[in-house]
Order: structure tokens, then C-alpha cells, then sequence
């Protein structure tokens, strides 16, 4: 599984409104609980490969700030 932009993510989201995947659903979660250092866009991000795992269907980069600066957090979309 790659990377892909945000609006990509969200529109798969979207979808599974009006069409349920396997009768469910889909939401938004972290992928991991790591924070990456940012590079400055989400271009740098997408199309990289990620691990494929069982009920996720689209990963995305989201930009966050703490205390420390900017970082990466990788979002998901997956079944409930």
C-alpha cells in the first residue's frame, strides 16, 4: 500500500457512505503513534509504500505542530 493525498483519502471516505465496503462504513484513525520530521508538503509523502494491513484502506500524511515544531502523522482510513 502507497501513500496518497488527502483529498484521495477523504474521498474513499466519502464513498463509503453512500456505498458501505463489506456492509460497513469507514473512519478516520492514526496509522501509528510515530511523528516524523516534516518536509514541507504532502508531496513528499505520497507514493511511498507503507506496511498493507487487514481493514485499512487509504493512508494519508497529515501536517501537526507540538512544542517541537512541525511534524508528520500518518492517518487512515479503515473499517470500523
Amino acid at each position: 500500500m502507497h501513500i496518497v493525498s488527502k483529498r484521495d483519502a477523504n474521498k474513499i471516505l466519502t464513498d463509503s457512505l453512500f456505498s458501505p465496503i463489506n456492509g460497513k462504513t469507514l473512519s478516520i484513525g492514526k496509522f501509528d503513534s510515530g511523528k516524523y520530521k516534516w518536509h514541507g508538503s504532502q508531496k513528499h509523502y505520497i507514493g511511498k509504500k507503507v506496511t498493507d494491513l487487514c481493514g485499512i484502506h487509504a493512508v494519508y500524511v497529515e501536517r501537526r505542530t507540538d512544542s517541537d515544531g512541525p511534524y508528520a502523522q500518518l492517518m487512515c482510513i479503515h473499517e470500523d
